[in-house]
């Protein structure tokens, strides 16, 4: 994903001290009759169960939530817990629902008068890009940069920058695009946003193999991946690991790629993410590139060797092969 989540800004790593929060929240609440407290706690639930990893609970809550301010005419924090709408349902595999969220998101803090529209700007031109309306991200996201620097925030400018750039690289302007995203890897690698800097090298690597070079490709991806490992993001390394075995397969590294390509699969299921509509073709395409060169059997038996493989097993299980070539 493009933008720091806010699930981990908000609450880190410890899902079961909010949710203890959420649901002592949700009694005092009921008591007292705080309908506004009522609305946080099930925001609140909703991060706790996204950072637990129950993505459907945690949509479930942030729907009330949300609703619940609207209601209560708290444009500022419906917008907020949208972004977080949004992330999870971008996880789901429902591109349309997070871009009408953040669209939602975005009129809502343009009414609460936000101070980081170009953030939501920015989210929006990633997933507007995402679902096929490339032009339509293209001018999202030349407004997101052009607004980066007024005043200018170099945190702020790399999430524009990230996404112009992912957007000018699925429009075939592969030297803007690198561009765009060298400039953002260098602040993200600056200010140590790990989990930023490996979606940098991802779309790197995406352009480099459109451009024709699966070893500068691999190479990005790989580095990718050491970063989203280090950080302990599985969906990251789920992303990364589809396009490393697209540039392993460009490499000759067919069975490396099946066995990749079935940890991430492993990893959706366990994770709960889905193969999203813009990501699902390139897997088809991966697998049917290799079904071609090595045949059907040796696909699915190199797949079934990266099942059940956790985050660091999917990086050791590259480096090995590495190691042996």
């Amino acid at each position: 994903m493009l933008r720091m989540p806010a699930h981990i800004a908000a609450v880190g790593d410890s899902a079961s001290a909010v949710l203890d929060i959420a649901d002592e929240l949700a009694m005092l609440s009921a008591r007292s009759g705080d309908a506004w407290h009522a609305a946080m706690a099930h925001a609140l639930h909703g991060l706790g169960h996204y950072v637990s990893g129950d993505l459907r609970r945690s949509i479930e809550h942030l729907t009330a939530g949300i609703a619940a301010f609207e209601q209560l005419g708290d444009a500022g924090t419906a917008a907020l817990f949208e972004i977080s709408w949004s992330e999870v349902a971008e996880l789901l595999g429902d591109l349309v629902g997070a871009t009408a969220a953040m669209q939602r998101a975005q009129l809502l803090g343009s009414t609460a008068r936000f101070r980081s529209a170009t953030i939501l700007r920015s989210v929006l031109c990633w997933l507007t890009g995402r679902t096929g309306d490339i032009d339509r991200a293209l001018t999202i996201g030349r407004e997101a940069v052009a607004e980066a620097h007024r005043p200018f925030n170099p945190v702020i400018r790399a999430h524009a920058l990230f996404a112009l750039g992912v957007a000018e690289g699925l429009h075939g302007s592969l030297d803007v695009a690198q561009r765009y995203l060298e400039e953002a890897l260098a602040i993200h690698q600056r200010v140590g946003m790990a989990r930023e800097t490996a979606m940098d090298h991802r779309h790197l690597g995406y352009t480099a193999n459109a451009r024709g070079e699966p070893a500068v490709a691999f190479e990005h991806q790989l580095t990718g991946l050491r970063l989203a490992v280090g950080v302990g993001l599985p969906w990251t390394v789920t992303l990364i690991s589809r396009g490393l075995a697209e540039a392993a397969i460009e490499l000759g590294q067919v069975e490396l790629a099946c066995a990749v390509l079935g940890a991430a699969d492993s990893l959706s299921q366990q994770h709960d993410y889905a193969v999203a509509a813009d990501e699902a073709p390139s897997v088809e395409r991966a697998r049917a590139r290799a079904t071609e060169l090595i045949g059907a059997d040796a696909v699915a038996a190199a797949m079934a060797r990266g099942h059940g493989l956790d985050v660091p097993g999917v990086l050791a299980l590259v480096e090995r092969e590495q190691h042996a070539r």
